[in-house]
């Protein structure tokens, strides 16, 4: 119903096609931006009532799983000891004096690289063993090799074939003997201690009253909180200090300042490509004029099809560096290193694929105009903001139909698992596992930084171009079928982050709606509708109210919910027995327990590989089979021999 569609087409301010449903169609001062403020008043009340029924859920499922018997729900973990209390003793007497009878074990965070390193020879022994185990059976001889493991060193020196599988059960043996004798002798005392402990409690009440409540008088010193799950524990990242977070900050913020000034030329350079048709009209781009000649249909897919391809494809690139430098970060929980890699990934795309497309985009789009003097700067504006909506229309396009189901046929395990199956010969269970693991990690933060990236765009531009809200709904219920799928089926993790991500995706959320009312009390500010700027204050607050409110309901009934359901009659709150052997404690320094033959061989066509005569020398990855029918669903590595 806006009056700039009736304008001379050769009026700066005049709107065609699906810019007449957007806030372009309408002049400055329109009575009419009083219905986006409507909007802009009735939103939060949609937003926060999605986020109310998720932090509901969050706040269930959270105490459901603080009540879990799981050895994490009874043990807390201790940051920057000071020097004078890393000892066990200390730990254990802190605490017990604070309530007597509470502690069931306390121990510094012990490393142990060296013993580390020999259980990974020795696991490496185990995986080699039963490759040509699997091979034998395959090819119905013994495989044998000139050279032990291809170094040309000769076994049993006699110049003859070496059997393989002998060769690796014998180096599997001396490991584990040499691993069982280096236990012994190492007195725990005497390991390399860190800045970091455990302590296990005898109950979960216990563990959740010293996870959630301050214990020192300096907070940058002995900083309690519950502890992760045992497998989610990065032990090289145990023996950190203030000095090393403060230095990662610092680089963290450098990589964020490179990142954003790198990927300025490149959304330029995008940018440009999508409004080619303008930037041939000035002096600086005439030469590339003979582009207007090319057919009309191949135009359109320079300048329409293919800036938001590549704008997707750069991204593509974002997590791969965030992931580099987050490896170097000292977190002691995966879970948390996997959340800080989040905000960094959603607060680079939020100023790339928003402010970065808003600002550069909206600038390119008239640069003809504002060169030449001919136009209203503020009219300028108001007409290019809300068509830039088109360019985010058709990024949210192709995330949701190109980019997504990329992400469900999970292309880098499409093309490199093979590719690392053919270079590493992976045929046996424990093999696709370790490679499944491999490609398993940081996963989570992709999503959610995805997800609140779009939400951006679509809050921002949902007052400016409602169209823009079919589209998002189109890429949440894709992308909301693609996480699940990878997590039910793609993703080997053996730990869980027990929900933690949640309540970080929250805030952001409400971040994004904070930057979508700023975003429109400015533009109506450009509108020359200051009445109307003024009046945004009102969602701000109101927001801002639902916000606190939702928080204070069910933040601390997450996080303190373990209080209550250890109460209960039927949940237990007793701490197992057999929690207190090996739960955290440095890998290195637990006894190897006997494996599970994960060859994918029967017992009966192992106990007939003894029979197999030898073959002739040959390259054990020169012959490379593929996985045979008999093999079983791949299982815990560390499954043993009882289970």
């Amino acid at each position: 119903t806006g009056p700039n569609k009736n304008l001379d087409p050769t009026n700066d301010l005049f709107t065609s096609g699906l810019s007449v449903i957007t806030m372009s169609n309408l002049e400055t001062r329109d009575k009419r931006l009083w219905v986006a403020w409507i909007y802009e008043l009735l939103s939060p009340i949609l937003v926060m009532f999605v986020l109310y029924r998720g932090y509901q859920r969050y706040a269930k499922w959270r105490r459901q799983y603080k009540a879990l018997d799981i050895p994490n729900n009874y043990a807390v973990i201790i940051s920057d000891i000071p020097p004078k209390f890393q000892t066990d003793k200390a730990i254990a007497t802190f605490f017990d004096e604070i309530l007597p009878g509470c502690v069931a074990k306390a121990h510094v965070a012990w490393m142990a690289p060296d013993l580390q390193a020999l259980q990974a020879k020795y696991m490496a022994a185990v995986t080699n063993r039963e490759y040509y185990q699997r091979l034998a059976v395959d090819a119905g001889a013994r495989v044998t090799r000139k050279g032990c493991c291809g170094r040309g060193k000769d076994k049993d020196g006699d110049g003859e074939p070496d059997d393989m599988i002998e060769v690796y059960q014998e180096s599997e043996d001396k490991l584990l003997a040499e691993i069982l004798e280096e236990q012994e002798k190492r007195d725990p005392q005497h390991v390399l201690p860190t800045h970091s402990g455990f302590v296990m409690f005898h109950d979960k009440n216990h563990a959740a009253i010293f996870g959630q409540v301050a214990s020192w008088v300096r907070n940058t010193e002995w900083v309690v909180r519950p502890a992760p799950e045992i497998m989610a524990i990065d032990w090289r990242k145990t023996d950190d200090s203030q000095w090393s977070r403060k230095t990662e900050d610092f680089s963290l913020a450098v990589f964020i300042l490179v990142i954003l000034i790198v990927w300025v030329p490149i959304v330029v350079f995008i940018q440009g490509l999508s409004n080619i048709e303008n930037l041939v009209t000035t002096d600086a781009f005439k030469w590339l004029d003979f582009i207007l000649d090319w057919p009309d249909w191949l135009i359109n897919l320079l300048q329409g099809f293919l800036p938001p391809i590549l704008l997707s494809i750069a991204n593509v690139l974002i997590p791969i560096f965030v992931k580099l430098h987050m490896s170097f970060k000292f977190a002691v929980d995966i879970g948390v290193l996997e959340a800080k890699s989040r905000d960094v990934y959603m607060a680079l795309l939020a100023f790339i694929n928003f402010f970065y497309n808003l600002g550069l985009g909206a600038a390119i789009s008239s640069i003809s105009l504002i060169v030449s003097g001919e136009a209203n700067i503020i009219d300028l504006i108001a007409k290019q903001i809300p068509i830039q909506s088109f360019f985010m229309m058709k990024f949210i396009i192709n995330n949701t139909f190109i980019s997504m189901p990329g992400l469900l046929l999970q292309y880098p395990r499409f093309i490199w698992r093979p590719l690392i199956a053919g270079i590493t010969g992976t045929t046996t269970i424990r093999q696709q596992e370790k490679l499944n693991f491999f490609l398993s990690k940081f996963n989570h933060f992709k999503f959610h930084g995805l997800a609140v990236s779009m939400a951006l765009i679509g809050l921002a531009y949902a007052s400016v171009a409602p169209i823009m809200c079919v589209f998002c709904t189109l890429y949440y219920f894709m992308a909301s079928s693609v996480f699940k799928f990878g997590h039910y089926y793609n993703w080997y993790l053996n730990y869980t982050f027990g929900g933690i991500l949640y309540p970080g995706y929250f805030y952001y959320v409400c971040v994004c709606m904070y930057v979508k009312q700023i975003f429109m009390a400015a533009l109506f500010a450009v509108y020359l509708a200051p009445e109307i700027t003024a009046c945004m204050i009102v969602p701000i607050l109101f927001t801002l109210q639902l916000q606190v409110t939702i928080t204070r309901r069910f933040r601390d009934a997450a996080e303190r919910g373990a209080l209550y359901e250890t109460h209960l009659d039927d949940v237990p709150d007793e701490l197992p027995a057999e929690f207190l052997a090996d739960s955290y404690v440095h890998p290195g320094l637990i006894p190897p327990k006997p494996l599970m033959d994960l060859s994918g061989a029967t017992k009966a066509e192992i106990e007939n590989i003894d029979n197999l005569e030898p073959d002739v020398p040959a390259s054990p990855r020169s012959e490379k089979p593929p996985i045979s029918p008999r093999s079983e669903k791949p299982s815990s590595s560390f499954v043993t021999k009882e289970e």
